[in-house]
């Protein structure tokens, strides 16, 4: 009986043991199988954020290949960076498989505006407006663009720029200011220094009478400012002017009424006529007005004394009367 137990546990012994083996040599076929599938496998490097250049010289090195799939605009990767990949980095891939990429077009530009003529606070909030950035402000003198406006930009104005970019602007510090050297005008004839002090950029601003005996009437005694200062162009000019006497000028017992007549001369344009009047009480400008060619005027005035009227057309002496 006991013989017979022993038979029995021999063969399930056997048994159990066939079984073992067997899947043993199952799961050992299946790694093997996995082995030699996954050989020909890679994981994907990540290419991200590499300029393309490079990712072409490095990608031969894991026996894969690169395609541009797109192209976008990006604010954080420059131009021509590799912005994204399929498959992912780390992925596993077969050798010889094409990694589809997009590289970066850099950020989009934008059209530069035109701020020439603005005032510079203006300027400043156009160019911040439009996500570029204020570059070096420079000054110059400006005959036509008034101080304080831009008068240039750097770069010009509608041309595509990277957003952030810097412009540069020229600011109008005003026409140069420009000065004048007083000359000595005593002992001349108050009409011709008056044209002088026009010619001269001066401002012609007033005359005042007084008497020097030593000077003839209507020569200018003195003015203001003085001979020689420096002035700004423009400066305003005073002139102290010698009357004929000394006799006060509300003493009008000699005053007598004239009808002074004239007849402008021949031409195309209209023209000035200006009369002065030179008498005791001194020199003073009793007419002046534009008139067409051929017109006869006519008009009254008072004299005081001696008197001689001097006749200008277009600020040119061209006869003179006296009373």
């Amino acid at each position: 009986m006991e013989k017979k137990k022993g038979s029995i546990f021999t063969v399930l012994l056997m048994i159990l043991t066939f079984v073992i083996l067997v899947r043993g040599l199952f799961v050992g076929t299946i790694y093997v199988i996995e082995d030699f599938l996954k050989e020909g496998e890679i994981s994907t490097p990540d290419f991200i954020g590499m300029p393309i250049v490079d990712a072409l010289k490095v990608v031969p090195r894991y026996r894969l290949r690169l395609n541009v799939e797109g192209e976008k605009y990006d604010d954080h990767m420059g131009k021509n960076i590799i912005i994204s990949q399929e498959p992912p980095p780390g992925s596993s891939v077969k050798k010889g498989r094409t990694i589809g990429i997009i590289i970066s077009k850099g950020k989009k530009d934008i059209v530069s505006p035109d701020i020439t003529g603005l005032t510079q606070r203006k300027a400043e909030g156009m160019i911040l407006g439009n996500n570029f950035s204020l570059g070096k402000k420079s000054y110059a003198y400006s005959e036509k663009v008034k101080k304080g406006n831009v008068i240039a930009q750097t770069p010009g104005a509608g041309l595509e720029l990277r957003e952030g970019q810097f412009i540069q602007m020229l600011i109008s510090k005003g026409k140069r200011e420009e000065y004048i050297i007083v000359p000595d005008f005593s002992g001349e004839n108050y009409v011709s220094v008056k044209n002088k002090i026009i010619s001269l950029g001066l401002n012609f601003k007033d005359i005042e009478y007084d008497y020097d005996e030593s000077k003839n009437p209507g020569e200018v005694i003195s003015h203001t400012p003085i001979p020689g200062k420096k002035v700004l162009k423009g400066t305003p000019v005073i002139l102290k002017v010698n009357k004929t006497t000394d006799k006060l000028r509300d003493n009008q017992s000699d005053r007598k009424e004239v009808n002074f007549e004239y007849s402008i001369p021949d031409g195309i344009l209209e023209k000035e006529l200006r009369v002065v009047l030179i008498d005791d009480m001194g020199i003073k400008e009793v007419h002046r007005n534009s008139y067409q060619p051929g017109t006869k005027v006519s008009f009254k005035m008072y004299v005081v004394g001696k008197g001689k009227a001097l006749i200008y057309i277009d600020n040119l002496k061209i006869d003179e009367r006296e009373y």
